[in-house]
């Protein structure tokens, strides 16, 4: 998210419009980001609320701003929608789909477990899995009620993923694999990363045969 704010308010505080479903979701990260930044998160889902004073004008001024956030292309479509809830749910309506999402899921953790080869960095490789685990815990969500419980099932997903990413390292990694899977404990998602993040890249690992003095 940047911070162009302007005092006539002719641009966006943001610069990741939302164009289509493959950015919604780091669009709305970053709306929802703004929005419990202002200390007015209940906007995103809240018709009006008669109980606090001067809801309608800052629900205005907040629905102003996302909107500012909308790609011109799109911005017809909102245009009937004049709250920051008619604003957040059109837009989820629109560029969210459950079934597509759950097979993009699917797709993301074969590529995870299968290829024995990353393509690009390491860096990539854990970053897709971290995207992964967060479609996996927006698209099923936790089971039980109590915050002791989810933060448990939470941890679960996490530990799930992490040993399914250690499944589809390369062989350069197979030192670190298996010194986790040896250990008594399962280290954290963070942990594991910490570590596989600091195993030099295969190139490097490679010795560099250079001419010996008066070689041509």
């Amino acid at each position: 998210m940047a911070a162009n704010n302007t005092s006539d308010g002719s641009k966006s505080i943001f610069t990741n419009y939302i164009t289509s479903p493959p950015n919604y979701d780091s669009w709305a990260t970053d709306i929802k980001l703004w929005v419990t930044g202002q200390g007015y998160k209940d906007h995103l889902t809240t018709k009006f609320d008669t109980d606090k004073p001067k809801w309608e004008q800052i629900d205005a001024q907040l629905c102003s701003v996302i909107k500012s956030a909308l790609h011109p292309d799109i911005k017809p479509i909102f245009r009937p929608h004049i709250t920051c809830e008619s604003v957040w749910s059109q837009a989820k309506k629109l560029y969210t789909n459950d079934t597509q999402r759950l097979y993009g899921v699917g797709h993301k953790l074969m590529n995870i477990i299968t290829p024995k080869k990353i393509e690009g960095s390491i860096s990539t490789y854990l970053g897709n899995v971290h995207f992964a685990l967060h479609d996996f815990n927006e698209l099923l969500p936790h089971a039980v009620s109590s915050t002791t419980e989810q933060e448990k099932e939470r941890e679960q997903h996490s530990t799930f993923l992490m040993l399914l990413s250690l499944y589809g390292l390369p062989e350069e990694y197979a030192a670190i694999h298996d010194q986790i899977l040896g250990s008594a404990t399962v280290p954290d998602m963070s942990t594991t990363y910490a570590i596989l993040l600091r195993v030099p890249a295969k190139h490097s690992l490679e010795p560099i045969i250079t001419p010996a003095p008066g070689d041509t």
